[in-house]
């Protein structure tokens, strides 16, 4: 059976996650870049991005608290560990103590 590691090495150009892939099999990874491009291309007149400066800067300060404090730290991290019962431990301790943290200290910040 292949690792998580080889299965993402096989099916991205990029070897990051996540992957939004266009129909012209453009792989664009960076979850904020990606958000970016989403809200450019497909958003019109939809204002999906807040225009208040200091809106916007708050909601790209939770993105990136998310990102940072989160996801890189208690999900990529433990990505590519050999599965096994550390890396189930991991994940366990990730979303029942860790995701509980990181989404009261969200609910802090996010009026």
């Amino acid at each position: 059976m292949a690792t998580d590691r080889e299965v993402l090495i096989a099916n991205t150009s990029t070897f990051r996650k996540p992957i939004f892939e266009l129909d012209d099999g453009t792989q664009l990874a960076q979850s904020q870049a990606i958000f970016n491009y989403i809200v450019d291309t497909y958003g019109g007149d939809h204002n999906l991005t807040p225009t208040d400066p200091l809106v916007r800067y708050n909601a790209e300060c939770t993105v990136a608290v998310l990102h940072d404090d989160f996801v890189m730290k208690h999900i990529m991290a433990n990505m590519f560990l050999p599965d096994g019962e550390e890396k189930k431990a991991k994940f366990a301790n990730a979303i029942g103590v860790e995701w509980p943290k990181t989404a009261a200290h969200l609910g802090r910040r996010v009026p």
